[in-house]
């Protein structure tokens, strides 16, 4: 199978078009991990191209972290696509492999996106292209608010930094099960992820409470996935006050004995 259905390519077009995530003359740089989701994502760039109004380039890079994994083995296939693969070498595995490594998982996304970063950079690249799909946007909000207390998520579009570069993720719209059913369907297999602590990572464990939840309430998910959105309803309390407007209003509202009981509050 190397073409992809109309509905799952319907899904593809439309976060290209609602997004703008591709303009005349792009230079795109494809993440590559070898996995089934950058490996769906360049069967489907590379089809998306040809139907394309306009011209881009493609290519795909792989951030090596020193695992020997056998991203080589891939190479082959991309180029039937069309699309090079670069291989960056890095001793990313090294770092956080070393003992009372705290949050391996966010010390090792830092520095594959700098290396991603700085090698777009070098090459002249204008956007970068992640395979983050739909239950990824889910399961970072949900992480997001569980563990930094913050409501946010993946983006389908994003500017990074003062580097001028764009993260585009077109798969926005696609649900992991997508993903799955075609790349099992590809004469090359996916690789699987070496990384120690994939198994255990706190992404894994969001996934298996949104799974677990959607089991016993169908409507979980759709709904966790409609909270992706601006403009949604949302009631939350004010802003917190800075510390001398709270002194202040405590003053008009009690006694220093009284400030001084509920401070803690």
């Amino acid at each position: 199978m190397n073409t992809l259905d109309k509905p799952i390519l319907k899904k593809i077009w439309r976060a290209l078009a609602e997004f703008s995530l591709l303009e005349p003359g792009d230079k795109v740089l494809i993440g590559y991990s070898g996995g089934k989701d950058s490996l769906f994502l360049a069967l489907a760039l590379s089809q998306i191209q040809k139907d394309l109004q306009f011209p881009i380039q493609l290519a795909c890079v792989h951030i090596d972290l020193g695992f020997c994994l056998e991203i080589a083995s891939h190479r082959e296939y991309l180029e039937k696509l069309g699309l090079p693969l670069f291989i960056v070498p890095t001793k990313i595995g090294e770092l956080i492999a070393k003992p009372n490594r705290q949050n391996p998982c966010s010390r090792c996304a830092y520095f594959r996106r700098g290396a991603l970063k700085k090698f777009a950079l070098q090459e002249g690249f204008t956007k970068i292209a992640l395979a983050h799909h739909n239950d990824d946007a889910v399961e970072t909000l949900l992480m997001s608010l569980l563990y930094s207390g913050q409501i946010k998520t993946l983006a389908p579009n994003t500017i990074w930094d003062q580097s001028g570069l764009t993260i585009i993720r077109p798969l926005i719209y696609l649900r992991e099960h997508h993903v799955r059913k075609v790349t099992e369907a590809l004469i090359i297999e996916p690789l699987e992820n070496p990384c120690p602590h994939a198994e255990a990572s706190k992404r894994g464990e969001i996934k298996e409470l949104i799974h677990r939840l959607s089991s016993e309430n169908p409507t979980v998910y759709s709904n966790l996935a409609s909270s992706l959105r601006a403009g949604r309803p949302m009631d939350l309390w004010p802003e917190a006050l800075p510390e001398a407007e709270l002194k202040k209003r405590f003053a008009q509202f009690a006694s220093s004995s009284g400030t001084d009981n509920n401070n803690e509050s």
